[in-house]
C-alpha cells in the first residue's frame, strides 16, 4: 500500500512539472532549449529532456531544426475543441432563453463527449422551486429524455448496438436504464414520431424532463435542449400542451446550425 501511495505520488508529481512545462514553453517568447527550460522550470537537464520527449512524443511539443522545443498540434486540436465549446454556447444561447420563456422551467444545453453527455449551458427556470443544474454535469447517454434524444439521431442499427453495449455493464455513475433494449428503441421511435423525448421521475424522482436534439443539415447531432422541471407543475399533460411548439422551434434552429458541421464531426 505504501509504494502504491509512492507511486501515486510522484507520478502526480510528474504531470505536474509536465504542465508546468508545456506552459512555459508556451508563454516564452521563442522555442526553449533543453538548458533554457530546465532553469525555467527549477529541474535537472535530465529531467526536464525526459519530459519534453514525453511531451513531443504525445505532440504536446515539436523540436524545430534548431533542437529547440515550441507548442505542437495537440494543442491547437485541444484549443479547438473548447473554441468549439464556446461557440456553441453562444450561438445557443439565444435559443435556451427563447425554449425556457416557453416552458417557464430550467432548460439545458447537453453535448455528447464519449459514451456520455455533459451539461454545458443553462437558463433558469421562471419558478422559485426548479430543477438546479450544475455545469459539467456528466451523464449517461443511455438515460432519460435527452439521452434518447440523442440515440434518436443515430441509425437504427447503431442505435440498437450502442445500447446493447451500454446496458451489458453498469457504468461509472452507478445508473441504469430502467427498461430493455425493446422498450427503450420503442420509446425513441415514439420520441422521433412527436418531436420531443420525455422522462418522468427516471433519473431524480420527482423530476421530469423533455428532450430535443438540435442536428445540422445532415441529421447529425450537434447538441441537445432539455427542459427539466417538478414533475407536479411540468406533467405529462403540460409538457404535451407545449413541447410541439418547442420542437418546431427547435427545429427551425437548424437554418442556424449549418456552420456548426465541423462542430458536430466533433461531437458525434
Amino acid at each position: 500500500m505504501e509504494l502504491d501511495s509512492d507511486y501515486r505520488n510522484n507520478s502526480s508529481k510528474t504531470v505536474d512539472k509536465a504542465l508546468r512545462l508545456l506552459q512555459l514553453v508556451a508563454t516564452n517568447n521563442a522555442p526553449v532549449t533543453v538548458t533554457r527550460a530546465a532553469e525555467l522550470l527549477g529541474t535537472s537537464p535530465a529531467v526536464t529532456h525526459r519530459l519534453l520527449q514525453s511531451l513531443t512524443k504525445s505532440g504536446w511539443l515539436i523540436q524545430n531544426e534548431s533542437r529547440a522545443y515550441a507548442l505542437g498540434p495537440t494543442v491547437l486540436e485541444v484549443a479547438q475543441h473548447y473554441l468549439n465549446d464556446l461557440d456553441i454556447r453562444q450561438r445557443c444561447r439565444p435559443l435556451l432563453g427563447e425554449v425556457r420563456n416557453m416552458s417557464g422551467e430550467t432548460t439545458c444545453l447537453f453535448i455528447k463527449q464519449g459514451n456520455n453527455r455533459v451539461l454545458i449551458d443553462y437558463a433558469w427556470s421562471q419558478f422559485d422551486i426548479a430543477y438546479v443544474p450544475q455545469i459539467g454535469e456528466t451523464l449517461p447517454i443511455t438515460i432519460g429524455a435527452t439521452g434518447r434524444a440523442y440515440l434518436s439521431t443515430l441509425s437504427e442499427g447503431a442505435r440498437r448496438q450502442l445500447l446493447t453495449q451500454l446496458l451489458a455493464e453498469p457504468n461509472n455513475r452507478g445508473y441504469r436504464h430502467p427498461l430493455d433494449i425493446e422498450d427503450a428503441l420503442q420509446l425513441i421511435e415514439d420520441g422521433k414520431q412527436r418531436g420531443y423525448f420525455e422522462s418522468i421521475s427516471e433519473r431524480i424522482p420527482g423530476m421530469a424532463s423533455a428532450a430535443f436534439p438540435i442536428v445540422n443539415d445532415r441529421g447529425s447531432l450537434i447538441a441537445t435542449i432539455s427542459v427539466i422541471g417538478p414533475s407536479d407543475r411540468w406533467t405529462k399533460d403540460r409538457i404535451s400542451e407545449v413541447c410541439p411548439a418547442i420542437a418546431k422551434k427547435v427545429s427551425s434552429y437548424r437554418n442556424l446550425t449549418f456552420q456548426l458541421n465541423s462542430y458536430s464531426d466533433h461531437v458525434s
